[in-house]
């Protein structure tokens, strides 16, 4: 729309008309009574207003830095900051936990694993297998040993992502 320099409005009434802060208060409070929001977790009563704070959350959450957010909203980095570090902890509880949230991964990621060539890359990625496991997982250097096209695509994945060498990507292509 903007490109197209259309003269539309984004926020319009039934009617047509350009929704101004009254009819947009109108409208979300309504919707609040109707699905029975209008209290916060909290118990505050939400806004208009409440809708910036839960994209700001939810864009940190997603791991937007503050820097991008403060350019999003018009705030300073330092007022984001000030604001919402105290929900850091709630929204990245993983990094403030102290448990080995890589591990855990990775033994999701192999409980959920297709194959060995699955399991074995997506060890070796977080960390819990050294390069020499990798290709003796992979049957590298084994009678019999052939370089499938899903153990080619790995490979080169892994390389482009920096987890292997050139090397390693080598024995593993050429066996």
């Amino acid at each position: 729309m903007i490109a197209a320099r259309s003269d539309e409005f984004v926020f319009a009434t039934r009617l047509g008309d350009v929704a101004n802060i009254a009819s947009l208060n109108r409208a979300f409070n309504a919707l609040l009574d109707v699905m029975d929001l209008k209290t916060g977790a909290d118990g505050k009563e939400r806004t208009l207003y409440s809708l910036r704070h839960y994209y700001a959350t939810r864009d940190l959450k997603r791991g937007i830095t503050t820097h991008a957010l403060s350019k999003q909203l018009g705030n300073s980095t330092a007022m984001i900051d000030k604001h919402y570090s105290k929900y850091s902890p709630l929204l990245n509880a993983e990094l403030h936990s102290g448990r080995n949230m890589r591990a855990e991964k990775a033994k999701d990621a192999v409980a959920g694993a297709q194959s060995v060539v699955d399991a074995a890359f997506a060890m070796h990625a977080d960390g819990l297998l050294e390069d020499e496991a990798l290709l003796a997982a992979l049957g590298v250097g084994r009678d019999g040993y052939v370089v499938t096209e899903e153990i080619a695509m790995k490979a080169l994945d892994a390389k482009r992502a920096e987890k292997i060498n050139a090397s390693t990507l080598m024995l593993i292509l050429n066996g």
